[in-house]
């Protein structure tokens, strides 16, 4: 009898392994997206301070450099100086690293980013120190403010670029956009060192070299700032500002 039972099990066995095939399958993993890129490639450069990258990061392929503002194209000589400098440093199919800060992404759809070639060289500071664009930092966006003001007062002393006493660009980029659109000042200005802030239409008070933009005073607080006291005349008060250099 045992002998029979025994039979019967291998004979089921048997039976089960010719049949495998027809059984249901454990349920297969949903594919899973393909790991960030950690380089990327320049398709093109569109000006001084903008570029278009493959593949896209967070599906954005326009990279705007964070912290840096060049004269538009539209701006002659200097417009075009930054975009054939930038062409320069960033020859299309150049592989580079992009570093974000806290804003990935600008009101516009561009991807804010440090823009680092595979040699470690920065790219942002480098347009800054050969003059090719000014210090432009918008809250929250801050690092690496003191790093990049020193490429720009190189510049300024060495009179690259836009700081060519011969030639100066006589317009900032964000003057001359706001001119053309028809726009005011409306982002406060702090100072970075003395956390101090006035009101857009006054952004002239902060020296070019410690201006931090903010788009409102909620911001401005969030960062530790604080409205420039103003006497009652409406002057403010010297302690304000520090100098640019």
């Amino acid at each position: 009898m045992l002998r029979k039972y025994r039979g019967l099990v291998l004979a089921a066995v048997l039976t089960c392994g010719a049949c495998g095939s027809d059984s249901p399958s454990a349920p297969s993993q949903p594919p899973q997206p393909p790991p960030a890129a950690t380089t990327y490639t320049v398709s093109s450069i569109t000006d001084g301070d903008t570029l278009r990258i493959t593949p896209a990061l967070d599906g954005v392929a326009v990279v705007r450099f964070l912290h840096i503002d060049a004269a538009e194209t539209s701006q002659s000589p200097w417009g075009g100086q930054a975009t054939s400098a930038l062409l320069e440093l960033l020859p299309a199919g150049t592989e580079i690293r992009i570093e974000l800060e806290q804003m990935r992404i600008d009101p516009f759809g561009r991807v804010l980013g440090h823009v680092i070639r595979r040699d470690g060289v920065d790219i942002n500071r480098e347009q800054l120190r050969n003059g090719h664009g000014v210090l432009f930092v918008i809250w929250p966006n801050v690092g690496r403010f003191e790093e990049y003001r020193a490429a720009e007062i190189e510049a300024q002393q060495t009179g690259r670029g836009i700081w060519n006493s011969a030639n100066p660009l006589t317009e900032l980029p964000f003057e001359y956009r706001l001119r053309i659109d028809g726009g005011t000042p409306f982002r406060l200005v702090g100072d970075y060192f003395t956390r101090r802030y006035v009101a857009p239409a006054d952004y002239r008070r902060v020296d070019i070299n410690n201006r931090v933009f903010f788009n409102n005073t909620g911001d401005a607080t969030a960062a530790g700032y604080s409205a420039c006291p103003q006497g009652t005349a409406g002057d403010y008060e010297s302690s304000c500002f520090a100098p640019g250099r």
